[in-house]
């Protein structure tokens, strides 16, 4: 992500979804170095991984693994990360933003191949489940600095501003960065987040994609019927849409918190809980879940020529202000723009 000049470091995970055992994969690289001809170890595990280019293992924890164990390999796949070169801000803020990448590619259609030369929409959905467990991970319990670094870091949704010589300390920082769309993202791990925010989170999302759009296209008449603010808001829509759906997904049936001035760590240590145990209880029924993100988002998102109807097939009409005025709130969102200014 380059900003003003200044390069902020993050990775990205791609994954053709396929499953080793830590040991055998020891194994494995262990004979290899010894053969007449070695093997490093990413270069024989490219090999067993559909010679799609490999360089970390993504731990995954099952209902028979214990935490130590857990922990000892979350801790290697970080090392790991540290060997292959530098990235920014804490291993929570990473992980949220490699989910918002994979999301986002999904949403564009974008091709998950053109890096590692393997993985597809279908295999890389399936991270979501271990890399939300990662996060968790990360997060630790509301008593760690991580924990309350991450929820401090979620105030109320506003867009990016536009700024036209911004400060070093702005063009920095990393609020240009973590957007509404990290926002969305980042909420999985903090559901009564959602639950308060996501309204604004949305008109902030399409705020920021309707940013350059016209605001009407000739002959349309609106922008819920505009083909250019259609091709700028789509992968905003569409990847609040998803998010939307794993949060049923992971939070199905989270009871909604009282609200309070601070932070209910007991009420959200109960739903990590809960999301963690509905991860690992049934994993075969979760990664079905997440491969039909992939086929609502080719067969019922995809097709959508217009906003209305995108916002409409994605299920996001209560979700929009005014509810069910979708032109209402797309003009709304583009006057929200309007109202940013320049920051100085």
């Amino acid at each position: 992500l380059d900003l003003a000049g200044r390069w902020e470091r993050c990775f990205v995970t791609v994954s053709n979804m396929t499953v080793v055992h830590y040991s055998c994969h020891t194994h494995a690289s262990r004979a290899e170095r010894g053969m007449k001809v070695p093997r490093q170890e990413w270069e024989g595990a490219s090999l067993r991984n559909q010679s799609t280019k490999c360089n970390n293992l993504l731990p995954m924890r099952s209902a028979r693994s214990p935490a130590h164990m857990f922990s000892e390999y979350a801790e290697r796949y970080w090392a790991t990360l540290s060997q292959l070169g530098r990235h920014e801000g804490s291993r929570f803020r990473m992980v949220v933003h490699d989910v918002r990448l994979l999301l986002l590619r999904l949403a564009a259609g974008v091709s998950f191949a053109s890096d590692s030369g393997g993985g597809s929409p279908l295999s890389n959905i399936k991270l979501l489940p271990y890399m939300v467990q990662m996060g968790y991970y990360c997060l630790g319990d509301p008593s760690t600095t991580a924990w309350r670094h991450a929820h401090a870091a979620l105030g109320p949704a506003r867009p990016r501003p536009q700024t036209s010589s911004p400060s070093p300390e702005r063009a920095h920082g990393p609020a240009l960065v973590d957007g509404a769309d990290f926002q969305c993202v980042a909420s999985l791990w903090f559901p009564e987040r959602w639950r308060d925010e996501r309204q604004g989170i949305l008109r902030c999302m399409v705020a920021a994609a309707l940013r350059g759009a016209p605001d009407k296209e000739e002959g349309s008449g609106s922008l819920g019927e505009s083909a250019a603010a259609l091709e700028a808001c789509r992968t905003a829509v569409v990847c609040f849409a998803l998010v939307k759906r794993l949060h049923a997904l992971f939070h199905q049936g989270a009871p909604a918190e009282e609200k309070k001035k601070g932070p209910d760590t007991t009420a959200w240590t109960k739903q990590a809980e809960s999301a963690q145990a509905r991860i690992t209880a049934d994993e075969v029924k979760m990664l079905a879940a997440c491969e039909e993100l992939v086929a609502v988002n080719e067969e019922e998102l995809a097709p959508c020529e217009s906003l209305s109807e995108l916002l409409d097939a994605a299920e996001l009409l209560q979700d929009i202000t005014p509810q069910g005025d979708t032109e209402g709130f797309l003009q709304s969102a583009a006057a929200f723009n309007a109202g940013i200014g320049v920051a100085t």
